[in-house]
């Protein structure tokens, strides 16, 4: 049985990794593409590991976004639900809702599609603390709301979040719609 430290620690490495990979795309803008090889959706499917296949999924569909791309609903879920897994495993449920809150919705849906009722749960109570149950998709209008009261409240949120159990049901939810994603 394979050790869940091992696991959120090979997340959170895998969540670096993403996060420094979108960076230096950052960095060197679209003008300056650096040398590094896209992994096309042929490859990404090849990977074995279920959370590193994830990632790179989540990769591929941020990229697609950022290029312009209209995502579909499947490809939708997958990245609200890998943003949510990733950002909610570095900073808790509010630097989720800080850093990707513009997905909050969306996370919302995908959430109930795979039946994750606990995370789903979690995250409809945190819309007591926003105007109308309603998450700004602006940054700096969520930073305005998110009060001292809402961080102890995500707080107590984090020691129920099961990382494990959501990238369990995404994988599962991937499987059954693969042949959904371009």
């Amino acid at each position: 049985m394979e050790d869940k430290g091992y696991r959120v620690c090979n997340l959170k490495l895998m969540i670096f990794i993403t996060n420094l990979k979108i960076s230096i795309k950052r960095f060197f803008g679209y003008y300056n593409k650096p040398k590094i090889k896209k992994l096309t959706l042929e490859d990404i499917f090849n990977i074995e590991d279920s959370n590193d296949l994830l990632v790179e999924l989540h990769t591929y569909l941020y990229e697609k976004k950022l290029e312009g791309i209209k995502l579909n609903t499947i490809e939708t879920d997958i990245l609200a639900l890998m943003t949510f897994v990733m950002e909610t495993s570095s900073g808790g449920y509010s630097g989720f809702v800080y850093h990707s809150g513009n997905l909050y919705h969306e996370t919302l849906k995908a959430l109930k599609k795979i039946n994750c009722i606990n995370e789903l749960e979690s995250l409809t109570t945190l819309l007591d603390f926003f105007p109308n149950k309603k998450v700004p998709k602006d940054s700096n209008k969520r930073d305005e709301l998110l009060t001292e009261e809402f961080e102890i409240a995500c707080s107590n949120l984090d020691n129920t979040f099961n990382r494990d159990m959501i990238i369990d049901l995404t994988y599962q939810y991937l499987l059954i719609n693969k042949s959904k994603i371009n």
